[in-house]
């Protein structure tokens, strides 16, 4: 069986289909249009195009999701509002996509990938914003995806801030004036600075979900290994004794991919479970 799994993002969508062993036999990657017909329009013809014909699909959103209503609420690098995207790629295409935040399919990914390993994994993807997401057992906990960790007032300056502005990817260019990318794993005073900021978030995280490992992803979190060993030494001093210390801060293994490997995740266990339920 194959999965059709959409990785809508603020720049650029990446379809693929993504065979039952996790295998991607067919990808195509298209610049996302300014205009939300536009992308609809670009979406439903690649989505014709492909080889095969799907009835149902996965698709990330890279926003506010009200779950419940199935709106969008809001995009980061789109001013679109408040549409439903799963009704209009339906009536253009036929196929019912399910969606779901970007940051938390990519967790879904991550912590499937070493469920074996932990039972409890946190994602942090730290690149234009911050996002957080929480699965047990490589299974998100449903309750927490419509969260907006990233957003978290911390203590900053003698005041409270977002944590986002001071911890993102967007932060660290608005300081440093370049992209954690192009900060040399030598520099650890940087290095220390910025993992000072991220642990601002990581403890009080920490402390709500006790989780037993820790995956960072996105374009700062992919730097992890220039800094997760700051934030290691920073939680064994601030989080309080009955709160479990992380056993191991990781970096992501898909990488760019994880948003879409997620969708095909998800693409998956939806359909174990149809198939276990006609069988019952």
């Amino acid at each position: 069986m194959n999965y059709l799994c959409v990785d809508f993002g603020g720049t650029k969508t990446l379809v693929c289909v993504i065979s039952s062993d996790g295998n991607i036999t067919s990808e195509v990657r298209f610049e996302t249009p300014k205009e939300y017909t536009d992308f609809l329009d670009t979406l439903a013809a690649t989505i014709t195009d492909l080889p095969e014909k799907f009835e149902t699909g996965v698709l990330s959103v890279p926003g506010l999701i009200d779950i419940p209503t199935r709106t969008v609420i809001a995009l980061g690098n789109r001013p679109w509002a408040n549409f439903k995207i799963q009704d209009d790629l339906l009536e253009k295409t036929g196929v019912k996509f399910e969606i779901l935040n970007d940051s938390r399919l990519a967790g879904l990914a991550e912590a499937a990938y070493i469920k074996d390993r932990f039972h409890k994994v946190l994602y942090i993807t730290i690149s234009t914003g911050i996002g957080v997401a929480l699965a047990v057992d490589g299974k998100l906990v449903p309750e927490l995806n419509d969260t907006e960790f990233g957003k978290i007032p911390v203590q900053h300056d003698g005041g409270m801030i977002p944590w986002e502005e001071i911890a993102s990817g967007r932060a660290i260019v608005t300081k440093y004036n370049k992209r954690a990318s192009d900060i040399p794993a030598e520099d650890e005073v940087t290095w220390r600075e910025v993992a000072n900021k991220i642990v601002l978030g990581v403890g009080p995280a920490c402390a709500a979900f006790q989780p037993d490992a820790i995956v960072f992803g996105g374009g700062v979190g992919e730097q992890s290994d220039k800094f997760s060993k700051y934030i290691a030494e920073e939680l064994k001093k601030v989080l309080h004794p009955v709160v479990r210390q992380p056993k191991a801060l990781i970096q992501s293994h898909y990488k760019d991919r994880s948003v879409i490997y997620g969708c095909y995740e998800l693409a998956k266990s939806r359909a174990e479970k149809q198939n276990a339920e006609h069988s019952s």
